[in-house]
């Protein structure tokens, strides 16, 4: 019995010490890219995670597809991003997320659009910080 208490405590404690940074990273990233999308994947606020480039096309908001709908069209967005799911281990880190986003004319008809669209992204651990290395979006 003494035993199998230990080793329920021991499995508790890894997975306390796993999850923490994967819930840490998890939330690091959507606070990213969910920045990225509020001002169109501009301005970085967060230079020394996620280069310029990386941000901005972390925002899924497609801005072309608002300018294009002109400015007497007024538009409506719906957005949607799950929480990332982060997978570390030592220096590396890979989180997964999905989003839908849609845009709407104002009488309503649909501009454009995209549903459950995964994103994967690479961290690595470079001078005791966590710096986003790599961005993918499915087609």
């Amino acid at each position: 019995m003494k035993k199998r208490k230990i080793l329920i405590i021991s499995i508790l404690v890894i997975l306390v010490i796993y999850l923490i940074p994967s819930i840490y990273l998890s939330t690091k990233v959507f606070t990213i890219a969910r920045s990225s999308y509020k001002n169109f994947g501009e301005n970085n606020p967060f230079p020394e995670v996620v280069s310029g480039e990386i941000y901005e096309r972390m925002s899924y908001r497609k801005s072309h597809y608002l300018a294009g709908a002109g400015i007497d069209q007024a538009v409506e967005e719906k957005d949607f991003m799950t929480v990332p799911i982060t997978i570390w281990w030592g220096k590396k880190a890979n989180a997964t997320y999905w989003y839908s986003y849609e845009t709407y004319y104002k009488n309503g008809e649909s501009l454009s659009g995209s549903r459950n669209v995964p994103v994967h992204i690479t961290l690595y651990l470079v001078d005791g910080k966590w710096i986003i290395a790599d961005f993918y979006e499915a087609p």
